[in-house]
């Protein structure tokens, strides 16, 4: 059909405060989906505009929920130029303007404060998990499945953190022993994907260096202040080719970290504090490899690669069939699905990719009249019209 040439040259928030979502609510992007959004090049400029602005905007294009610390001024002013960048470019720029700032990508959503709070909450929120473990003996059936359950949390403006907590609570027949110890505090409006009670809490207490703690009673948690000398064991997922320069960075960090791996994943033992270190290396490493410039790209990544085509015209699903009997791995968000498959019996006109291109450039003009992003990764493509 088609000959392939290839020369190598390599969360602000949204919620109100009833537990069930209105269907108006937008669904925002979780797990892959969202790692696609965030991974997808894309353009920005903006000179003097408020973060808070810029966080909200960069939400609604990504559909990716974009948590903005409470204690982070949305007034602050942030410059940002990024030129065909992936979109965590444009968080790494954000954070730029926050003093001490970093930002977190979860499987949920993507946080923006200080590098302490943010690179702490992965951990909190495992934690908030064995919780509801360490009671299982006491719980009922029906408790355990209300606590394990995802919520809808939303919550209109003006909403209080301690109202938020307690309509949530309820809904998953939960108690708070403490909730005076909340600071009173008044929100914009907001929401948070789908996790449980245990978790929705977390997210929120962390913001004013507060977590939960399980009683003696059956479904009750009281409100402590966050311990960074807790130790806790944490799961890292590394990408292969990191692997070497994670292990560099934690020894020369926190030497007296237990670390077990098998393969690509890290079970680490620490306290906090040290997590939060561990956790802004892999973040910091992950982040600089995937916005490195193209020259910078590993040998054989498709980014660097040149391609050329020399055909006519053929289907998407044909030239997709035969960019993966080639080697080149291409992920489709929704491949399954009928709306996708009448995307695949759509013609492409191939005259225009005659001339050689890198892959970051090529991908993109071949698909991209047919896919919402198009993300060119160092390994693989991937395509969503999401």
């Amino acid at each position: 059909m088609t000959r392939l040439l290839k020369t190598l040259g390599l969360l602000l928030l949204a919620l109100t405060t009833t537990a069930g979502a209105p269907a108006s609510e937008p669904v925002y992007k979780t797990g892959k989906a969202l790692e696609a959004a965030l991974s997808a090049r894309i353009s920005w400029s903006s000179q003097g505009a408020e973060l808070g602005d810029q966080v909200h905007d960069l939400q609604e294009q990504s559909q990716v929920i974009i948590l903005r610390d409470r204690r982070i001024d949305p007034h602050l002013l942030a410059a940002i130029e990024a030129e065909a960048q992936p979109r965590t470019e444009i968080l790494r720029q954000l954070t730029a303007a926050v003093p001490d700032g970093g930002f977190c990508v979860t499987e949920w959503f993507a946080c923006i404060g200080t590098k302490e709070t943010v690179h702490r909450l992965p951990m909190l929120i495992v934690r908030s998990k064995n919780l509801v473990n360490s009671q299982r003996k006491k719980l009922s059936n029906d408790q355990v499945r209300k606590l394990s359950s995802n919520l809808n949390v939303h919550w209109e403006q003006l909403a209080e953190p301690r109202q938020i907590l307690l309509t949530y609570a309820n809904a998953a027949g939960a108690k708070i022993q403490n909730l005076e110890a909340v600071p009173h505090d008044v929100w914009s409006d907001g929401q948070l994907p789908g996790m449980n009670f245990p978790e929705m809490a977390t997210v929120i207490l962390n913001q004013f260096d507060l977590t939960l703690n399980a009683t003696e009673t059956a479904a009750e948690f009281s409100v402590v202040p966050v311990d960074m000398q807790e130790t806790l064991p944490h799961r890292y997922a590394v990408n292969s080719t990191l692997k070497t320069s994670v292990i560099a960075g934690w020894k020369e960090n926190i030497p007296a970290a237990a670390v077990k791996w098998t393969g690509t994943n890290a079970i680490v033992t620490a306290t906090l504090e040290q997590h939060v270190v561990l956790n802004s290396i892999v973040s910091d490493l992950t982040y600089s490899a995937s916005n490195a410039p193209i020259g910078n790209a590993p040998e054989g990544s498709l980014r660097t690669t040149k391609f050329q085509l020399s055909a006519e015209r053929a289907t998407i699903g044909e030239l997709i069939n035969y960019f993966r009997a080639n080697n080149v791995s291409i992920s489709i968000t929704g491949e399954e699905s009928p709306a996708m498959k009448a995307v695949f019996r759509e013609i492409l006109r191939l005259d225009k990719a005659t001339e050689k291109q890198v892959g970051t450039e090529f991908f993109p003009r071949l698909f991209g009249k047919h896919f919402k992003t198009v993300t060119v990764l160092d390994d693989r493509v991937i395509l969503s019209a999401e």
